[in-house]
């Protein structure tokens, strides 16, 4: 494998051939990491490693090149956040874990499998996420917050803080819940409208996690209550409580996960005492 020097800094367009996007994400990420020795391993795979860590981290590719694909236009911006975002996570794996970093993510399954499918087979069980099933195909994710950057819990990190997989998750949940705006704040009545959304926060989709803190938005409509979570920044919220509601959400959810940077789901999640339960189509 060759080493990338770092290139100059004027913005090149993203290439939409793979393996020169490949390569021009690796010198982009090589300018934002300069003490890092940054390498292409394959297609859309890159690794590197940096003096205090003990091992090469792989970092993949797919997503970022999935939402250059479909939005060329946004992809020079995309890719941007991109690598100043993996190059803060860099310096903060030096950082020593705090339990208050702690956040509960929401991620899909097979996205969880392929991310881990490199390091697993360096690694092993060690560089397994700390991670569990939540409904459907979504995994609720334990994460290390940073100022510009989550990456996942290691199940190998959890000695560092004296917690078993269920004690971790359900402190990231507590934490996800107490960092984000209250409910009452962003989820607002619908009145006449047949759905609602929230943003602006990277762990608006968490609140797919807060079961019980939708049960009063479900009673103001009748016990009506389907939410979706296209991207992680992202909850689409509404009564559903018919089919032309059912087909108004499902067609915002359908625009939502085309623009997404990190979608997740287009399934519809129907509240429920208990749980959430699939909305079938």
């Amino acid at each position: 494998m060759a080493l990338l020097a770092t290139t100059g800094a004027n913005a090149v367009d993203a290439p939409a051939d793979v393996k020169a996007f490949t390569s021009h994400v690796a010198r982009k990420l090589q300018q934002e990491a300069p003490n890092a020795i940054v390498a292409v391993t394959n297609d859309l795979t890159l690794s590197f490693a940096m003096p205090g860590l003990d091992e090469k981290t792989q970092i993949n590719l797919d997503r970022i090149w999935g939402f250059c694909s479909r939005n060329r236009s946004d992809c020079d911006q995309a890719v941007a956040n991109y690598t100043s975002g993996t190059a803060a996570a860099i310096s903060e794996m030096a950082r020593p874990l705090e339990p208050s970093r702690l956040r509960a993510i929401v991620r899909d399954r097979k996205y969880l499998e392929s991310s881990q499918a490199g390091t697993m087979a360096t690694a092993g069980k060690a560089a397994e996420v700390v991670a569990q099933p939540f409904v459907d195909d979504l995994m609720v994710v334990c994460a290390v917050d940073s100022a510009r950057f989550t990456r996942m819990l290691r199940q190998e990190e959890l000695g560092k803080l004296n917690l078993t997989i269920d004690a971790a998750i359900a402190l990231c949940i507590q934490n996800v819940a107490a960092a984000l705006r209250p409910m009452h704040e962003v989820v607002k009545k619908l009145e006449k409208k047949s759905f609602g959304y929230v943003t602006g926060d990277a762990y608006e989709s968490s609140r797919l996690l807060l079961h019980g803190q939708w049960e009063e938005f479900a009673k103001e409509n009748g016990g009506q209550l389907v939410v979706a979570v296209p991207g992680s920044d992202l909850i689409i919220y509404g009564r559903g409580s018919n089919r032309t509601d059912l087909d108004s959400i499902r067609a915002f959810v359908d625009h939502a996960i085309a623009r997404a940077e990190r979608p997740l789901s287009t399934t519809l999640f129907r509240w429920t005492r208990s749980d959430w339960q699939v909305e079938k189509r």
